[in-house]
């Protein structure tokens, strides 16, 4: 009998450190934790994102090797520069979890239970940051920021990223708590701003543009 409850405490040990790690991705628990839109590029936010379940897209990555995006730790707010800041997508040290949408109400995501994720046990550590746009940029990441990089996009169009979180320890309800990434103390991640795209042409495009123009008054002046 004493080695059959040394048999089943074992495996109950074995099972509790090797359970994967969760986390909660919802953002329902403050003010302090709503996403934002802006209509200015590089602006703040002018008001809460809203519209119907399926407007905007949010992929979630995580880290245990990193605590930047490409060297840095901020938000992205798009400046119109071609959107060529610090975005996750492009960052080999962070892997993808999964993507959700947002919520009816204004400013929050539409998510229901927590995510495992990979690779990390319950009591392990992880960073973490999210990657948000709007859906007619495309259906998953790495489109949307190509379309957004490309100038395929509508005057509706919005993209951003938060700044990084800090260090969680992951949890599984058994030995270790659930952490909530979104919140208004570290290592929480604030709400943030998805930002307007302004896409800028190259100064070749504007020499062309106002080669055209100059063609153009010319013409239009030109005596008969």
């Amino acid at each position: 009998m004493k080695k059959m409850l040394i048999l089943i405490t074992g495996l109950f040990a074995t099972c509790l450190v090797h359970a994967q790690g969760e986390v909660w991705f919802n953002n329902f628990n403050t003010l302090y934790t709503k996403i934002s839109v802006n209509q200015t590029p590089g602006g703040p936010g002018t008001a809460l994102m809203t519209g119907p379940a399926g407007t905007f897209d949010f992929a979630f990555y995580y880290t245990v090797t990193a605590n930047t995006v490409l060297g840095s730790a901020d938000p992205v707010i798009p400046q119109g520069d071609g959107e060529l800041g610090n975005y996750v997508v492009t960052d080999p040290n962070w892997k993808y979890v999964t993507t959700y949408g947002n919520a009816a109400l204004p400013g929050r995501l539409q998510v229901s239970s927590p995510d495992t994720i990979p690779d990390v046990p319950a009591g392990g550590y992880a960073n973490f940051v999210v990657f948000g746009w709007s859906t007619d940029l495309g259906s998953d990441p790495q489109t949307a920021l190509l379309n957004a990089q490309n100038g395929i996009f509508s005057d509706s169009s919005v993209i951003g990223e938060s700044a990084v979180g800090g260090t969680f320890q992951l949890g599984n309800d058994l030995n270790f708590f659930i952490p909530r990434l979104f919140g208004n103390f570290p290592p929480s991640i604030h709400g943030f701003t998805l930002g307007e795209i302004a896409f800028i042409p190259e100064p070749t495009s504007w020499a062309l543009a106002a080669t055209g123009g100059l063609l153009w008054l010319a013409g239009r002046y030109r005596k008969p």
